[in-house]
């Protein structure tokens, strides 16, 4: 029988030397950001027949390669002990990913690591990988922090150049948190401590620092500007879908509130514009998956976003099987909407971002 296929829109790999050289550091230096050494321990990181027998177990025919977190200091790391350059240690890595995925007989899908931080480099990568190799996605991070630096959302101008390139290219971007945003540093006293702290950063900071990554993007006007740009973002980009009425509602307050300045003051709706957006009227760049969210935060993202707009994702095998793909998968077959609905988050959606004509006709299973 054929069925519309299951296409996993966030699983993580990297290749053995890039994971051995990061697991080394990670349990030697024991950085904060970059979660417990366990999350790190599945062989399904860098070994493509464990990430099939997964796929497999799962009932899902294909998953696409996206990029942790853990992407640059693992890459850095590596770059460092093989006295490799930036780019050249992104070129490797790309090269990998996109090995394995030609090798798996349409398992694998891979995207392009973007490291943006290299501005024309990264530029020419991106052309590279999409010309020799095909990649119909790139990968980047929510925001970015290097020593001794503020964190830099994507927003950034010194961004820009690269968000350009893929609007240019009309090639989508997955966007991962990276977790270097710390809800904790405004929490208040006493400061939460050990596993709490850590407790509270998994469950809050990387909701957060997606919703502002998507919050200064609009309110930038880099949406504005580039129009054809189109991000996919994990966890239903944080709680996206649970402001855009909250920001409706500033939109109107600001108006009211300039037309009751006197008449000097008075601002049209055209020059309201200009101070704040209106998140909803930029949702179409903006696609999400739905790693770790419940049913109700699933039936949110879709009344506020629409049924085009979800992505299924399950973040192995940093998330493990049986919470991010079998009880994920149940969860969203349960959910109470047409089987046509269902499909396009299973799998519909993706085949359309990616442009996966191979799959569209479906399976047999």
């Amino acid at each position: 029988m054929s069925i519309p296929p299951v296409i996993d829109s966030h699983l993580h790999m990297l290749p053995p030397l890039v994971m051995k050289r990061y697991r080394t550091w990670v349990a030697e230096e024991r950085p904060p950001y970059e979660g417990l050494p366990g999350m790190w321990a599945s062989p399904a990181f860098e070994h493509p027949e464990e990430q099939i027998k997964a796929l497999d177990a799962a009932g899902i025919n294909a998953g696409l390669i996206t990029f942790s977190s853990n992407a640059p200091g693992a890459m850095h790391t590596t770059a460092v002990a093989e006295k490799l350059t930036g780019p050249e240690m992104v070129r490797m890595v790309n090269d990998q990913i996109i090995a394995w995925a030609k090798g798996s007989n349409g398992r694998l899908i891979a995207t392009a690591w973007v490291e943006p931080r290299f501005g024309a480099e990264a530029v020419v990568e991106m052309d590279r990988v999409l010309n020799e190799q095909g990649v119909q996605a790139f990968s980047m991070l929510t925001a970015y922090r290097g020593p001794g630096q503020p964190l830099r959302f994507l927003d950034h101008p010194l961004f820009f150049p690269v968000l350009e390139h893929a609007a240019k290219l009309n090639i989508p971007v997955f966007v991962h948190t990276s977790g270097r945003f710390n809800v904790l540093a405004d929490m208040g006293e006493p400061a939460l401590q050990g596993q709490a702290a850590m407790y509270l950063t998994g469950g809050l900071s990387m909701l957060v620092e997606s919703t502002l990554c998507l919050l200064r993007l609009t309110l930038s006007d880099v949406l504005d500007r580039l129009p054809e740009l189109r991000l996919v973002f994990g966890q239903l980009g944080g709680l996206f879908p649970f402001v855009l009425g909250r920001f409706d509602l500033i939109y109107e307050l600001v108006l009211v509130a300039a037309a009751q300045s006197g008449a000097e003051g008075k601002l049209n709706r055209q020059d309201v514009a200009t101070i704040c957006r209106r998140l909803r009227d930029y949702a179409g760049n903006i696609y999400v998956d739905t790693h770790s969210m419940d049913r109700a935060a699933l039936l949110c993202a879709l009344e506020a976003l629409g049924a085009d707009r979800l992505l299924y994702g399950s973040d192995f095998p940093v998330t493990p099987a049986h919470l991010g793909r079998h009880e994920a998968l149940e969860m969203i077959q349960a959910l109470p909407v047409s089987e046509e609905v269902k499909a396009a988050i299973l799998g519909g959606n993706a085949l359309s971002l990616l442009s996966l004509s191979r799959l569209e006709e479906g399976v047999s299973r």
